[in-house]
Formats: structure tokens, sequence, C-alpha cells
């Protein structure tokens, strides 16, 4: 559930949100109706481009919006709510066909289109960018345990676990140019989800327990 109270779905067909109360438009009954949990009405959200990922299965996501409507992509650039941040899991051969964290357009999903996509006539969100691991300064090249999973985002800057590879740091007010500006990766790390608390960040980890780190990234 994003700040706005969009619930946020994601799997095989990719990323959708959609309203759980309130009288709605619905995009694809073309009609108001209450929503509900149970019941909810679509409000964006669709497929990602398969020339963007290497799977089809879309982990989490996030939208900057509501009370966090200027902690990812800068909203003057970009707009409020317009990206949503999505990650990609998978377990490939070699850490660069591993899971990716993609930033992706909602323009053009408002109006039902992600629901009527087809085989045939296939809708797809828009890819402004994507993060991997996969070079990047600390990186292990001896491990392909390396997908993007759980992250949390404050002030522009995204906290993501890449499993083997540890948690990254990366500045995305530029969805199209996402930069790692920071990383933790011990050598036995599984880094599951990384989560913003107060002045310190929370590693969960399968193999370590809880890392607890403090930032200095932004100090002057």
């Amino acid at each position: 559930m994003d700040a706005a109270g969009i619930a946020w779905a994601s799997g095989r067909g990719g990323v959708r949100g959609y309203h759980t109360e309130g009288r709605r438009w619905d995009p694809v009954k073309k009609r108001f109706r209450k929503a509900t949990a149970w019941d909810p009405v679509p409000y964006a959200g669709g497929g990602i481009d398969e020339a963007t990922t290497n799977s089809s299965f879309m982990h989490n996501s996030f939208r900057a919006v509501g009370r966090t409507w200027n902690q990812g992509p800068d909203p003057r650039k970009w707009g409020v709510g317009q990206v949503l941040i999505v990650t990609e899991e998978t377990f490939n051969e070699g850490c660069a066909n591993d899971g990716l964290l993609v930033f992706a357009s909602l323009k053009g999903s408002y109006g039902g289109q992600g629901w009527r996509s087809t085989p045939d006539n296939k809708f797809r969100l828009r890819t402004l960018g994507t993060w991997g691991v996969a070079g990047q300064e600390g990186s292990r090249p001896d491990t392909d345990d390396c997908s993007a999973h759980y992250f949390d985002i404050r002030n522009g800057v995204l906290a993501q676990s890449f499993y083997s590879q540890g948690t990254r740091f990366l500045d995305v007010r530029d969805p199209t140019n996402p930069k790692q500006i920071a990383y933790f990766r011990p050598d036995d790390s599984r880094a599951w989800a990384a989560y913003y608390h107060g002045k310190y960040v929370y590693v969960a980890d399968h193999a370590r327990g809880i890392d607890v780190l403090e930032t200095t990234f932004g100090r002057s």
C-alpha cells in the first residue's frame, strides 16, 4: 500500500495498483463502483517490458506519493507518483542476468491498459532506467547469488539488498541514471531486506542475522 492508499501487487504479470476503498471509476468496466479489499478497482500499472528484464517475475515496488511524495525520483521533473520503482527477482547464471532494479513510468496506464493486455496486443510500462549489481564497485565476481530484493528509500537514496552482493545505496533522483553512492558487503552476506529507521539502516541477512548501519554519505 502506498502513501496515497493504492495497493500495488507484483508478480508474473508485472505490477498493478488498485483502489481498495471509496467509490471509484473503474477504467476496465467503464463505470463508477465501490472499491473494497476483496473487489478492488483497477488504478494503474501493467507489465514490464521484456527487453528490460530477464524474467517475468516482479517482486515488490514503491511509488513516491502522499507523505513520501519527495522521497524518490525528483518530483519537479518526473511528477508526483508518476514513477514506479520495481524489483525483479530471478536467479540466472551470472550476475549480469540476475534480477534488476527497474524504474518504470506509469503514464499511459491509467485507463485500464494493463488489464486489457493480450499476447497479441501487449501493453507494457515504459522503462526509464535500470540498475544491476554486476560489475559495480564492491561486487563479488565469484557468486551468482545477486538478485534484487526488498528495498527502502529516504531523501532520494534507495537502500536495497542484493543477497550475496550485500546492501547497495543508490541515488535515484534521476531514474534514467541511478548511481551507487555507497555499499555494505561482508564476505558472508546474504542480504534480504534493508530498512531505514531513525539515523540507522537495519539489514536483515540470512547468514548474519541483523546488521545495523549508520550512513556517512551526505555529511560535510
